[in-house]
């Protein structure tokens, strides 16, 4: 197997270090620790030789003038500067700038900046990068500083996507780093704002989001982190004319559900709604009601955990207003009572259901409410489904596309599987991924040889691709 990826940690380099990795054929760069560079020519010559090299990530605790020699005229597409970089100053700033221009094929710039590293925002300045990510710590806002910031921003003039983390105490309500953001021509824009003072979000501050937000005419794309008991913050997103809004938060708090849903109504443009948060409450489902969206995603706020649906009434009422659906997605933390009932009759055409909770399928329990459920989709096309362990499904005749990932399947499950589908009347597109079961007595893995003559039977049909995985 090819080497992909290399991650080395550095204090301080020694004679001969760089050396060790002349000419590797790696994609992926990964340099942490202190960083300090003594032997920048041998570092450049290293760097330089690394000729398949596309991404670049370092990670450096104090900063070093060296380091920024050694990046010029690299040929990576990516590249990602961390750490606190203490000792940071002008000189360095002219340096990184003057490397960083030289980076012809730079598309994605990934920066973290601290209070004493301010100066690294300037570097950007007027580079030809698409994708921009800013993680701004604990920096002490001002006019001129958020000036400083603006001029950079908006003279990225290719710049697409802005990723943008502010981490702050406080700022003075005329220095709101919010204003940073206006008139960028950006199509994609992720926001997320950790801030002591959050749920006290002033009036200037919503204002200056409000304004900010108002002004990117080019924007299609929003995601945004709200902390659901700041009004302010859920104005902002008022009549934008975005496509595709992503909502993360802990919770949806009942006090503003009025204002939530006058929020989200207002956004007439609105194609694609995606919600991430623990689980529902009632207010969710109020906001969402009779909204114009074909795409509607559920899942938990990490990537760990999905939603737990706990109010399926209300869920069952919001998701038949929603005339225009065609695609629902829920990752859920568990199946609860009612859950599979609130998907009846809906004129979706694609559905994916999925279990996260510990890496693990939806544990089906309530199999035969489900499966009546799925029949009763007259419009579905496509079906993707993720189940602990395999279950016997009533397959709509309108269907087009089945994906099931099981984590373990039975050999006799499998078989069933297979005179389902020969049952069809009409071609399934199939997709099937599972892994080996255990037997009751002895406990032990059933060998995947007893697996293998359905799988032919099953492959050999048209259209359908089925993939064991032994090890789950």
């Amino acid at each position: 197997m090819r080497l992909q990826k290399l991650d080395i940690r550095v204090d301080s380099d020694i004679t001969g270090l760089w050396e060790a990795f002349y000419g590797l054929n790696i994609k992926k760069l990964g340099v942490f620790g202190k960083f300090i560079v003594k032997y920048t020519e041998s570092l450049s010559y290293f760097l330089s030789s690394l000729s398949r090299l596309e991404t670049l990530s370092i990670d450096a605790s104090e900063a070093c003038p060296g380091l920024c020699e050694a990046l010029k005229g690299l040929s990576v597409k990516s590249l990602t500067i961390e750490g606190e970089n203490q000792g940071f100053e002008l000189n360095h700033t002219e340096l990184l700038s003057q490397s960083l221009s030289s980076l012809t094929l730079l598309e994605t710039l990934d920066m973290e900046v601290w209070e004493h590293s301010t100066g690294l925002w300037e570097v950007v300045h007027t580079l030809n990068i698409k994708t921009l990510s800013l993680s701004l710590y604990r920096i002490q806002w001002t006019d001129l500083r958020t000036e400083s910031l603006s001029k950079s921003l908006s003279s990225l003039t290719r710049l697409e996507t802005l990723n943008m983390i502010v981490y702050a105490s406080v700022y003075a309500d005329n220095s709101c780093p919010l204003k940073a953001l206006h008139g960028l021509n950006i199509k994609s824009l992720s926001l997320r704002l950790c801030l002591s003072e959050y749920r006290k979000c002033k009036d200037l501050q919503a204002e200056s989001l409000y304004q900010s937000l108002a002004s990117l005419t080019q924007l299609e794309t929003l995601s945004i982190e709200l902390d659901p008991h700041s009004r302010g913050l859920w104005r902002g997103i008022h009549c934008l004319n975005i496509k595709r809004l992503s909502l993360k938060t802990m919770e949806w708090g009942g006090l503003h559900t009025e204002l939530i849903s006058l929020s989200l109504s207002s956004l007439t443009q609105l194609d694609t709604l995606y919600i991430e948060m623990p689980c529902d409450y009632p207010g969710l489902w109020e906001a969402l009601h009779g909204l114009n969206i074909k795409h509607l995603s559920l899942s938990g706020l990490l990537k760990s955990t999905g939603i737990d649906v706990k109010h399926t009434m209300s869920m069952s009422k919001t998701l038949s207003s929603l005339k225009l659906l065609e695609t629902l997605s829920i990752d859920l933390e568990y199946e609860r009572p009612g859950l599979w009932l609130a998907l009846r009759g809906l004129n979706i055409k694609n559905l994916s259901l999925s279990g996260v909770r510990q890496s693990s399928g939806i544990d089906v329990k309530h199999a035969e409410t489900l499966s009546q459920s799925l029949s009763s989709l007259k419009q579905l096309e496509t079906l993707i489904v993720h189940v602990h362990t395999y279950v016997a499904l009533q397959i709509p005749q309108s269907l087009k596309y089945l994906n099931i990932f099981s984590d373990t399947m039975l050999p006799s499950k499998l078989r069933e599987l297979v005179y389902s589908l020969a049952t069809c009347t009409h071609t399934i597109d199939s997709k099937l991924e599972f892994g080996c079961a255990s037997s009751v007595d002895p406990p032990e893995l059933i060998p995947i040889k007893e697996y293998i003559p359905i799988q032919q039977e099953l492959a050999a049909r048209k259209k359908c691709y089925i993939k064991t995985i032994p090890n789950i």
